[in-house]
């Protein structure tokens, strides 16, 4: 895991830590507390303070060091490839660069699409108002109000 984290920092690219599963409880601390350190660029000290009041948890040992279990690791390197592949395809087709244009194959959310609905339906409502009453409002004409209307509905 914290070989995972140093190659990642070492790219010197943003990055985003998210936790997995399958630690134990004595474990899961120890390997952020480490992981955290190293990517704040910090050195902590290997044993865990006596005072703590979680000390208790770390048992049997007080210290940092997660130690290396003797499970055999059954992770055949065909499949561990295969899995790095699967991931680097998800990001090269899902993931776009910060400040890229969007393309017009670009899905958005239901949310995204639900407003822009509403917001055609409002100037499509508009446009037949204005073919029944030529006389509409010059300042709305283009549909702006109703804009501002919906867009600013949900922000509370």
């Amino acid at each position: 895991h914290s070989e995972a984290v140093r190659y990642f920092c070492s790219k010197d690219v943003p990055a985003l830590f998210l936790g997995g599963g399958g630690y134990t409880l004595r474990n899961v601390p120890r390997c952020w507390a480490t992981e955290t350190g190293y990517v704040l660029g910090l050195s902590l000290n290997p044993n865990i303070p006596e005072e703590s009041e979680y000390v208790g948890y770390y048992g049997p040992d007080s210290t940092l060091h997660v130690r290396t279990s003797n499970m055999e690791n059954r992770n055949e390197d065909s499949y561990v490839q295969h899995v790095i592949e699967r991931i680097s395809q998800t990001l090269k087709d899902h993931v776009r660069p910060v400040g890229a244009q969007i393309s017009a194959n670009y899905f958005l959310d239901d949310s995204v699409m639900d407003k822009s609905d509403q917001i055609r339906a409002l100037l499509a409502d508009e446009e037949e108002e204005k073919a029944m009453d030529s006389s509409g409002d010059a300042e709305d004409a283009d549909g702006a109000g109703r804009f501002e209307e919906i867009s600013n509905r949900n922000r509370g």
